[in-house]
């Protein structure tokens, strides 16, 4: 179960873990050592790289960065799809408590019924608003992240693919690409904010003085 105090602690220990594991191996295949100059009678710190230094930074990459985005893309979007399948869990079983309760009541007010139809109705059009408005999100991180995962798996395989290399250009593209898509994925999601969710639409409205 998720709780706050889980969720927390999950969500400080992912970039530290990261931070430890993209920078501890950098330090054990690069390495601070005196180095000494024997004709000028100095010793000076040097830099040592071990010699399996590139399979080293290689793999801190592929974990970093091409596994890390992928990982990304795949929690956001099972997680957005559990909390909508939640939601409509929680309508269902909402909908038969309140159909067994009208079946145990025997007298009921015409009143009294207009006025739960009526509470009935808009906590359905809020629920279906939610799971709307969830999966919107959801797709759209997913197709921005697309192509960005794409890149990064080509660039691992494809060595090749870097400011200095044979695809400068094609490198150059991509990652423009990338970070075009990353910045409609920022600020689309307003629009759906405003779209299906009214609170956030009122709250919009007030901050900005619009009138409705």
């Amino acid at each position: 179960m998720f709780t706050a105090k889980r969720s927390g602690i999950i969500v400080l220990a992912i970039p530290i873990s990261m931070a430890f594991t993209g920078h501890v191996p950098g330090f054990v295949a690069e390495h601070l050592g005196w180095f000494s100059i024997p004709f000028s009678n100095k010793t000076i710190l040097h830099i040592y790289r071990s010699p399996n230094a590139d399979s080293v930074f290689n793999a801190v990459k592929f974990m970093n960065l091409t596994l890390s985005t992928f990982l990304r893309v795949i929690f956001v979007f099972c997680f957005s799809e559990i909390t909508a399948l939640r939601v409509i869990a929680s309508k269902k079983w909402r909908k038969s408590t309140s159909a067994s309760d009208k079946q145990n009541q025997t007298i009921k007010s015409k009143a009294k019924t207009s006025e739960n139809k009526n509470v009935d109705h808009a906590i359905d059009d809020r629920e279906k608003r939610l799971v709307k408005m969830i999966r919107a999100i959801s797709i759209i991180f997913l197709v921005c992240s697309l192509p960005e995962c794409v890149y990064v798996l080509v660039e691992d395989i494809e060595r090749e693919l870097k400011p200095g290399g044979r695809y400068r250009n094609l490198f150059f593209f991509l990652y423009q690409f990338s970070f075009l898509l990353e910045g409609i994925n920022a600020t689309i999601n307003i629009l759906v904010y405003y779209r299906l969710s009214t609170k956030y639409k009122i709250e919009f409205n007030k901050l900005f003085r619009i009138k409705s």
